[in-house]
């Protein structure tokens, strides 16, 4: 006897549908499996057997073949389990499909009791199923939520391999739609459907005291998306402005939590329950990361942190620390936006598109140029600790801004005037900003991504503006990609006051925020 039932698997951040092709036939029992499986899926025999008999099925004393269709994909993944398991129901006659089931993805990984247990990368999966006309996904339970943020088909949880088998017998499933996981997400959606922020981002700008300088910073870059380099002494609150910075950052837009999500899907790091994905990301790896790490890369091609960054933050704290040919393999994609993975089976293409936020010492003690402590670095030393991070990389930080040592005065707040801002109305603020550069013809994305003709367009410099500017590029000996950069910045300086014009003031700003790399 045969049977087919559809499943689906992942490659790259995308999926593909996969028929899982069953045929019983006479002789000794086995149990084959063909199709370009990995161990995870020729795993499965012992998991469908027990899992089958422990849920008051019989498992067929016969010759079991299992084809994964197309074969000349490689498959991987415990969502076979699933599918595996109904099939031989379908193939002995155990089990009748009818109805709408026969046109259903079934996903989902077996226990030896029968029950069905999570898998990661659902959401693309359900996807791809939706794109191949079927008109339902059948996943565990603690999915369900993720499946069904997917439009245009129906998802249902089951949570054993018995409510799955009458399912795909006819029997009404009692739960599909949103699912009962708990979403634990910083948006709540209104009935339009449109994310709205909460106030609460768990770290806040308030916790901030004095460093106007680099909290003016964080806004311009948060507004513009921008790439930022922050340099000071150990303890002035570098690390502490950068994990604020998701709180200021405008939230996903449903098409980019949608992406996010599906990339968190795919490296299992959603939780159990979890739907859509409504914060920005924030990674933070350590400097002994390595450039597979960072960039992806191994026997599957697993997506890196700064694919994992998608739409949101790579903090890089101890930036020199890092090696260098991990700082280097960023270059690309801090300019297209997108890494290819190419290894000996395959190559895939991941979005990683993310702010840059990094954090170093001026020198390898952190006390050049402190007022009160003595450096005790050679000039050696501080020459090899900043040669660490190449011009080129350099380049590529939009803004670049030095923190100070903090008086006691300025720490405990005496010499405030008020409170600091929260990060809520500087995330108006920052959200005003992008409003109102979308509102130009090439405003459809940050001001980081814009072209050197739309930067140039989009400024609309008076004479005065090409003359600072001019003086600007032969003070500082700044490239053609420098002034580029500084026009962006002075753009979203621009645009934090509603201006359509670039004045001087703000290419003033906006060169303040230079790079101030001394060279000894």
């Amino acid at each position: 006897m045969l049977s087919k039932v559809w499943s689906a698997a992942v490659r790259g951040i995308e999926g593909f549908l996969v028929g899982v092709e069953l045929d019983l036939a006479n002789g000794l029992p086995t149990f084959t499996t063909v199709g370009l499986p990995d161990s995870s899926v020729r795993e499965a025999r012992d998991r469908v057997v027990s899992a089958v008999r422990n849920s008051g099925f019989e498992f067929p004393s016969r010759r079991v073949t299992v084809n994964l269709a197309p074969a000349e994909l490689r498959k991987g993944g415990t969502q076979f389990d699933l599918p595996i398991g109904l099939g031989a129901l379908i193939a002995s006659e155990q089990v009748s499909p009818r109805g709408p089931a026969t046109e259903m993805c079934f996903l989902g990984e077996l226990a030896l009791d029968g029950s069905v247990r999570a898998v990661s990368g659902v959401l693309p999966m359900a996807a791809s199923a939706r794109q191949r006309g079927l008109k339902g996904v059948v996943v565990p339970r603690a999915n369900l939520r993720e499946a069904s943020a997917v439009p245009g088909i129906e998802a249902y949880g089951v949570s054993s391999l018995r409510e799955a088998a009458e399912l795909l017998g006819g029997a009404q499933a009692e739960e599909n739609g949103k699912g009962d996981g708990n979403n634990n997400s910083l948006h709540d959606e209104n009935e339009d459907g449109k994310f709205q922020p909460l106030s609460d981002y768990g770290l806040d700008l308030c916790d901030v005291r004095g460093q106007l300088l680099a909290r003016r910073a964080l806004e311009i870059a948060a507004a513009g998306g921008h790439n930022l380099l922050m340099m000071g002494p150990p303890g002035t609150g570098k690390s502490m402005l950068a994990r604020r910075l998701v709180g200021i950052l405008p939230p996903l837009t449903p098409d980019e939590a949608l992406e996010v999500t599906r990339i968190y899907s795919v490296c299992g790091l959603l939780g159990s329950g979890a739907g859509l994905m409504r914060m920005r990301p924030f990674r933070a790896p350590h400097h002994t990361a390595t450039t597979q790490a960072l960039i992806g890369g191994g026997g599957k091609c697993r997506p890196g942190e700064a694919t994992l960054s998608h739409c949101g933050v790579l903090f890089m704290d101890e930036w020199p620390e890092f090696g260098r040919d991990a700082l280097e393999a960023l270059r690309q994609p801090l300019e297209d936006k997108r890494i290819t993975v190419s290894r000996l089976r395959e190559s895939v293409v991941y979005p990683a598109d993310f702010m840059l936020v990094a954090a170093m010492n001026p020198c390898p003690c952190g006390y050049l140029g402190h007022p009160k402590k003595r450096c005790r670095c050679s000039e050696p030393d501080i020459r090899r600790y900043r040669g660490a991070v190449s011009g080129p990389m350099l380049d590529r930080m939009d803004m670049q801004v030095e923190l100070a040592a903090l008086p006691f005065g300025e720490w405990r707040g005496a010499r405030a005037k008020g409170p600091a801002e929260p990060s809520e109305v500087i995330r108006g603020r920052v959200q005003k900003a992008r409003l109102f550069a979308a509102a130009r013809p090439e405003g459809k994305a940050p001001n980081s991504r814009l072209s050197p003709a739309e930067a140039r367009q989009a400024c609309h410099l008076d004479p005065e503006g090409w003359a600072l500017l001019e003086t600007l590029a032969q003070r500082h000996c700044l490239s053609p990609r420098s002034l580029d950069r500084l026009l962006r910045v002075a753009r979203t300086v621009a645009d934090m006051e509603e201006s359509g014009h670039v004045e001087r003031g703000h290419l003033a700003e906006a060169a303040g925020f230079l790079g101030k790399w001394e060279v000894l």
